[in-house]
């Protein structure tokens, strides 16, 4: 045999390599993310701001174009605004999540102010639910538990 045939041979050897979702025992996926849960949750946090700018930007557009009255169009959209940067805060906590999914289904409802309020929480609903299936890919299904306990353990000084 020379050093071709060898080479060809232990090319075609089936390896034993496994996916990267599997696993071969009772551990878990692993992201490879120093600190997973912060990781996800400026994800998050990036998100929600890049929605509190955009409600921002819609503010002057929504005095001029809304079908309601401009008092209420504002307070609607600044309340939103409020809203979304206070929410990215609490994304440290499991019920911001949820709570996040809850403002997004808020800025669909107030499209009764403007279409294009409808339009933003559509795109910004779909936007949040993949931010969500990140948050579960990384953190893993149980994420709500892993995140509960790294709340608990910095609150605790351990």
């Amino acid at each position: 045999m020379n050093h071709d045939e060898t080479a060809s041979q232990s090319d075609s050897a089936p390896t034993q390599e496994s996916e990267p979702g599997e696993t071969d025992g009772p551990t878990a996926f692993v992201s490879g993310l120093r600190n997973p849960p912060a990781a996800v949750r400026g994800v998050g946090m990036a998100t929600l701001l890049l929605e509190t700018l955009v409600l921002l930007l819609a503010l002057q557009p929504m005095r001029q174009l809304s079908y309601v009255s401009t008092p209420v169009a504002l307070s609607v959209v600044g309340g939103l605004a409020v809203f979304s940067l206070v929410n990215a805060m609490l994304l440290r906590y499991n019920w911001g999540w949820r709570l996040g999914l809850v403002f997004q289904a808020a800025i669909v409802v107030a499209g009764f102010v403007h279409l294009a309020l409808l339009v933003l929480g559509v795109i910004f609903l779909l936007i949040w639910l993949y931010v969500l299936r990140v948050r579960r890919t990384v953190l893993g299904k149980n994420c709500m538990e892993k995140s509960a306990d790294a709340v608990s353990r910095g609150r605790s000084g351990a």
